[in-house]
């Protein structure tokens, strides 16, 4: 019986090296057509977030780690200066988005966020819709991206100035006069 698991073992473990060594060829030919990228990750950055940054979707995160197991030993984490590669898309994706950054914190929601740069949770939809080409369902956001809202105008203020009277100037003397 051990021999058998023995045997199991040490045949599992030659299947997986040779499927291992067919998926780098996958990847040194689809490298050697040009179809292949690299992306050199960010601090922050997450497979979500440089799909999205790559092709403007968060859900092609799956495709970066098959693509890159060798990089990734494993692991979804990256590591700022890691080296992905990823397929070139037939278009570029290109966002820029308007106003201040606003980096998404773990337990946040729309409503909270508005609620933390308006101070009503009210407004979340213009956050919302300001940040369509990340935020497909508004119920849903990821820690760690960056989105982004229109600071409000600072109110003026009016000056409350009490009206002064004006006097001509031919009444003015700026001589002094002693008694």
């Amino acid at each position: 019986m051990k021999k058998m698991i023995f045997l199991l073992t040490l045949i599992s473990s030659q299947v997986f090296a040779q499927s291992q060594t067919l998926y780098e060829q996958r990847i040194i030919t689809e490298s050697e057509k040009g179809n292949l990228d690299e992306y050199e990750t960010q601090r922050s950055d997450t497979l979500m977030l440089v799909s999205f940054k790559i092709y403007g979707k968060i859900d092609h995160w799956k495709e970066l780690a098959d693509i890159n197991k060798p990089v990734l030993k494993g692991s979804i984490k990256l590591v700022p200066g890691m080296k992905l590669k990823y397929k070139r898309p037939k278009q570029l994706f290109d966002w820029h988005p308007e106003g201040s950054p606003y980096l998404i914190k773990r337990n946040d929601t729309l409503g909270l966020i508005s609620y933390k740069v308006y101070e009503t949770p009210k407004r979340w939809k213009e956050i919302w819709n300001n940040n369509k080409p990340l935020i497909k369902n508004p119920d849903r956001v990821y820690a760690g991206f960056t989105i982004y809202y229109i600071e409000d105008k600072p109110q003026e203020k009016m000056a409350e100035t009490a009206p002064t009277e004006t006097v001509p100037e031919e009444n003015m003397d700026n001589s002094v006069t002693l008694k």
